[in-house]
């Protein structure tokens, strides 16, 4: 599980869906909810699974997920079915678990740059503190 922590700086909803922006050092989240009781200025950590961080080759064009981001990886260990690939960010690493085929056709190596993305409806909110 990949966790972010960071804090709500801004809140909008429209028919009980609450659109979250949080901001940590060096990034800034959207997050997608159905679940309100979170304010302004609270600090969260922001959780989201491997599977749900996608991948693209730096060159790739625009994509409509809100968060993307462009990050070096440092590791990658796959076998015949999955690739876990390891992306150095803000201090801290981000997992993306892919296909090993879609690993292989994107040409990802170590020490290169890709993005990485999650969908916004896929990160979960926790209140710390």
């Amino acid at each position: 599980m990949n966790q972010l922590i960071g804090e709500i700086v801004a809140i909008k909803e429209a028919e009980g869906i609450a659109f979250i922006k949080v901001q940590g050092e060096g990034f800034v989240l959207g997050v997608m909810t159905l679940r309100g009781g979170l304010g302004v200025g609270e600090r969260v950590r922001a959780s989201f699974k491997e599977s749900d961080v996608m991948v693209a080759h730096k060159q790739s064009e625009k994509i409509s997920a809100r968060n993307k981001f462009l990050s070096p990886i440092f590791s990658i260990t796959h076998n015949e079915v999955l690739a876990r690939v390891k992306f150095e960010f803000c201090g801290g690493e981000i997992s993306s678990l892919i296909s090993y085929e879609a690993c292989k056709e994107l040409g990802i190596e170590v020490g290169e740059e890709f993005f990485w993305f999650v969908k916004s409806n896929e990160i979960i909110l926790e209140r710390l503190g």
